[in-house]
């Protein structure tokens, strides 16, 4: 089993891993953050891939807490809703144990909190388990086939107190099987790619289309991507992996 995680990333720089010309990941700070909240990693075993990536809020711990927890082991993935719930709740309870306490105020207490998105890819399909609105898609001859349902929502202490209009994991975990062909481009991006320019829709889903070449290789799509969000300003954390079926 190999496994990545980016999490490195404390400048305007942008860091990448591309183990072959079907996979890449990248992650930027962008150019008006001072950290970079997100996380992004990948596990490789025998046949499967796994990809999470976390959007952080008040702070980075809770997505690496949701990345570790997802990619700690291939065969703890959720195979199903109720086990997808059931990790979503694992998360939830480490990110409380470590920031939580009896009494929060939901107007000055602004603890770690995430969404994330993950997928698992194998010879007979994709499995997808998220919470909140990280982005999953997938590409096939130039359409979208299949685009994730998103909620907005972040997992954490407010979450399981149910504060601040969090959703509980149980109304907000998703869990679905989707079918993938040979050829496929799978993405993962969080809001900062689409919504570069800080929660206003700036690169629609036609551009993001457009970027993407079945004949370029995974990491050639991501830059591009990349170099569309910062063209536009990158006024938030960005955050992709971008995987060739």
């Amino acid at each position: 089993m190999s496994y990545t995680k980016l999490q490195k990333d404390d400048d305007q720089a942008v860091t990448r891993f591309s183990s072959d010309d079907n996979i890449c990941l990248m992650t930027t700070t962008g150019l008006s953050k001072e950290s970079n909240e997100d996380s992004i990693g990948l596990v490789r075993d025998g046949g499967k891939t796994i990809v999470s990536i976390g959007d952080g809020h008040w702070g980075k711990e809770a997505a690496e807490i949701a990345t570790e927890q997802i990619l700690s082991s291939p065969d703890t993935f959720p195979g199903n809703r109720d086990e997808a719930i059931e990790v979503s709740e694992s998360i939830e309870k480490l990110i409380y144990a470590k920031f939580g306490a009896k009494l929060m105020d939901e107007n000055s207490d602004f603890t770690p909190e995430t969404s994330f998105a993950s997928v698992r890819i194998n010879k007979d399909g994709m499995d997808v388990f998220s919470y909140g609105d990280c982005r999953v898609i997938v590409v096939r001859s130039g359409k979208v086939v299949y685009r994730m349902n998103i909620e907005e929502t972040w997992i954490g202490v407010f979450s399981r107190l149910g504060l601040r209009g969090r959703k509980s994991v149980s109304e907000a975990t998703l869990f679905e099987r989707v079918p993938i062909k040979k050829g496929d481009i799978i993405m993962l991006y969080t809001d900062g790619v689409d919504e570069c320019i800080y929660e206003v829709p700036t690169i629609s889903m036609d551009d993001i289309v457009a970027i993407v070449d079945q004949n370029k290789t995974a990491e050639q799509i991501a830059q591009a991507l990349m170099d569309e969000v910062f063209n536009y300003g990158a006024e938030d954390n960005a955050s992709m992996a971008i995987l060739k079926h």
